[in-house]
């Protein structure tokens, strides 16, 4: 009878465990982060003292090993996150999803950034001037652009670079449209979701001209030479590159615009020629005929 192992009392123990975290982050979350964070300590001191007083009394039934390990990796699971949903605005909304704690995301939109961080998105001629300025350093270079950004980035404060984010996001979202996808599968000879968003970098990359009249004709880009490919993935990470060595941490970035449906509507295979007849007529002339 003395090994007999009872592990209900630890699974209970568990459970009340993960839903007084669970009532920290509300807490922490509708109220305040002191509030959540006395919540969770009193919680946590009240099971320490449970699991000293079970010992101190010996009892015949122990709890099994793997039961142990369990409750002690979920809880510091459930601790690292509580400390990061009330200190840290990105995780935040991404584990109080996880949590379900609808809540919490009204609370973060609202709150404070940062004092190294701005909402405001950078002003559109600074923008595009920094853009340009890469393209220009990096001459017939394409892959130079986003070193060339970085370094460029890396000499503004803080606040420039965020904001130098929030317009990047913003103009990925204006070029986010079903007919700009099909010249992007065209000119790529096909094209993912993942190549689109790519697509879209390499667009802003060159600069405000090329792509506000992409932005209102996408078969105006039949002008630009031809060439292997059209994407430039590592120009979306500048900023985050240049933010992170200044010592900014982690940039703060709208994680909707890779999840954003595109605009306008959808287009099949054989509908290509007459949606875009100039680059059809480059790039597949065969399918033109």
């Amino acid at each position: 009878m003395n090994d007999q192992r009872d592990d209900s009392g630890l699974w209970t123990l568990h459970g009340i465990v993960e839903w007084a975290v669970r009532l920290g982050l509300i807490s922490g979350a509708a109220f305040s982060a002191a509030l959540g964070q006395l919540l969770l300590a009193l919680i946590l001191a009240a099971m320490a003292a449970g699991v000293f007083l079970r010992f101190k009394r010996r009892s015949k039934t122990r709890w099994p090993a793997q039961a142990w390990r369990h409750l002690v990796l979920s809880c510091s699971t459930l601790v690292v996150a509580c400390g990061a949903v009330m200190h840290v605005p990105g995780p935040a909304r991404l584990i109080a999803t996880t949590f379900g704690i609808a809540g919490f995301s009204s609370r973060t939109a609202n709150a404070k950034p940062p004092p190294h961080t701005t909402r405001q998105a950078m002003d559109e001629k600074q923008f595009w001037s920094l853009v340009e300025d890469a393209k220009a350093r990096s001459g017939t270079h394409l892959d130079q652009r986003p070193a060339a950004l970085e370094q460029a980035l890396s000499a503004l404060p803080l606040e420039s670079i965020q904001a130098f984010q929030r317009r990047y996001e913003q103009l990925l979202i204006k070029a986010n449209s079903w007919k700009m996808w099909a010249a992007a599968h065209i000119m790529n000879g096909g094209c993912s979701d993942d190549g689109f968003r790519y697509f879209r970098d390499w667009l802003i990359s060159e600069g405000k001209a090329l792509f506000e009249r992409a932005i209102e004709e996408p078969d105006s880009l039949s002008s630009v030479p031809r060439r292997e490919y059209f994407d430039l993935e590592s120009f979306g990470y500048a900023a985050l590159r240049a933010f992170e060595k200044k010592g900014g941490g982690e940039l703060e970035r709208d994680f909707r615009v890779e999840m954003a449906q595109p605009t306008g509507e959808e287009w099949q295979e054989g509908d290509l020629p007459t949606l875009l007849p100039k680059l059809s007529a480059k790039y597949q002339p065969q399918a033109h005929k």
